[in-house]
């Protein structure tokens, strides 16, 4: 229980992330689309929620980005890489089915059960992964993890209309097992820089920098496909967009050592 800090609810902060997020996905996903008048006065209304949210973090007595830990390496780096897992899995859960039913014969059904390849290893492997790690070693587990996403990540970029289903698979699972070692050590290495008292507020922004990065993967990556007249080669592409994400995140857990 938090006895140290006033329980105030963050409401401008979330405003401020909000019309900044919608901002930039407007501009990201409907660039095309836009009048340059519209896409100009959204980028003055990024910059100035931007700037609100900083200057409110400052002033306000429980920010929805606390300074304290934005400002903390430890803290940042798990955050980030947090960030980085929750952007390829948003990512990929739009790719991985549009991929089998659009360019691959699966049926919706089929599609399921091949992304159970995700599921499984997730339920198969945490409780495992849960016993080994320390905040001390989560650093390894972090890194071994984003080391299988780009794995993942490599072979996606090999996906063709040909491609056999043990190929598809091996990349379902790699995703799978990755963020199996990945998901609960960058909560941990997060947390445990906080005393007991702080750590709803750091779970928090934590949580807040995950949904920052599952929205800027999906309006990104989508976006990326969506530029290319072909979608398989959207896809391919997509794919060197999450291998370059997924190395920031495993550059991010060698920094934690």
């Amino acid at each position: 229980r938090n006895q140290d800090d006033p329980p105030h609810i963050e409401y401008k902060g979330m405003l401020y992330i909000a019309t900044a997020l919608a901002s930039f996905v407007l501009i990201t996903t409907e660039f095309s689309q836009l009048p340059w008048i519209i896409i100009f006065l959204l980028l003055i209304v990024l910059f100035i929620s931007a700037y609100l949210l900083r200057r409110n973090g400052k002033t306000h007595p429980s920010p929805i980005l606390l300074q304290e830990l934005v400002q903390n390496r430890t803290f940042l780096c798990a955050s980030i890489a947090s960030a980085c897992l929750i952007f390829y899995l948003w990512s990929l859960f739009f790719i991985l089915p549009v991929y089998l039913q659009k360019v691959q014969p699966f049926s919706p059904l089929e599609t399921g059960l091949l992304m159970l390849g995700i599921t499984v290893p997730v339920a198969l492997f945490s409780p495992l992964v849960g016993k080994l790690y320390t905040p001390r070693n989560a650093w390894i587990f972090i890194a071994v993890g984003f080391f299988l996403l780009m794995l993942s990540s490599i072979l996606q970029t090999f996906f063709t209309a040909s491609s056999t289903i043990p190929f598809i698979l091996t990349t379902i699972l790699l995703f799978g097992l990755g963020y199996s070692l990945t998901c609960s050590p960058t909560t941990v290495a997060a947390i445990s820089v906080v005393s007991t008292q702080k750590a709803g507020i750091a779970s928090g922004t934590f949580v807040t920098f995950q949904e920052i990065g599952g929205t800027l993967g999906l309006a990104l990556i989508v976006s990326l496909i969506q530029v290319f007249p072909n979608l398989l080669l959207g896809i391919n592409r997509g794919a060197l967009g999450l291998l370059i994400i997924s190395a920031m995140g495993c550059f991010c857990g060698l920094a934690l050592r």
